[in-house]
């Protein structure tokens, strides 16, 4: 099936992705609300895509100031998405 937009959704569209290079330069396209919490622990490549309404947490309780959740190239979440981490969290390339 192929997706029809609206002159509406092709509009927040064009928001989502100017929002986007000014938040995180080398994802792909962000959808908002999107959020963020320990954001020096978290490390994003290129071609990062979200759905609507996803959050992702990184806490350094052992105090070692490491990235902890590293989201490598070409990855989409989907929607509603929550990825929390105190550990380390890995999701590579093209996922």
């Amino acid at each position: 099936m192929i997706r029809v937009y609206r002159i509406n959704d092709l509009l927040l569209l064009c928001i989502f992705k100017i929002k986007t290079k000014f938040t995180f330069k080398n994802a792909r396209l962000i959808r908002f609300p999107f959020r963020v919490r320990g954001r020096k622990y978290i490390e994003i490549h290129e071609g990062f895509t979200t759905g609507y309404n996803c959050r992702i947490d990184a806490f350094d309780v052992n105090k070692k100031n490491n990235v902890l959740i590293s989201i490598g190239r070409n990855v989409q979440i989907n929607d509603d998405v929550h990825i929390g981490a105190i550990e380390k969290i890995e999701i590579h390339d093209n996922v």
